[in-house]
């Protein structure tokens, strides 16, 4: 088997029926320190989300609709500044960089 495959992690679950919502955080890699060092739900009214902490500090709170299909992402400096605050709209869109 290729390692690429039997190397990994692997997320199974098993939900009963009705309206589950999931939303997977992904870390890859340690560049410019953007390891994830916790992930931690965070809501808002009609909104479900996870606040991200990054290993050098840096914060993203991202936060999604529960009745629609939009959300919003916030990004704070290490000192808990925002950065960047952006609407989630339906669509494709890019996204600004965050300098690291």
């Amino acid at each position: 088997t290729d390692s690429e495959y039997s190397g990994g992690f692997r997320l199974d679950e098993a939900v009963a029926g009705g309206s589950n919502t999931f939303l997977h955080v992904l870390s890859f890699g340690a560049a410019a320190g953007a390891t994830v060092s916790s992930a931690v739900r965070s809501d808002a009214v009609g909104r479900q989300g996870v606040q991200i902490t990054f290993a050098d500090g840096r914060v993203a709170l991202v936060r999604f609709s529960t009745s629609g299909v939009d959300g919003t992402l916030e990004l704070r400096s290490a000192t808990g500044t925002v950065t960047q605050s952006v609407a989630l709209n339906v669509g494709v869109r890019t996204l600004p960089e965050e300098a690291a």
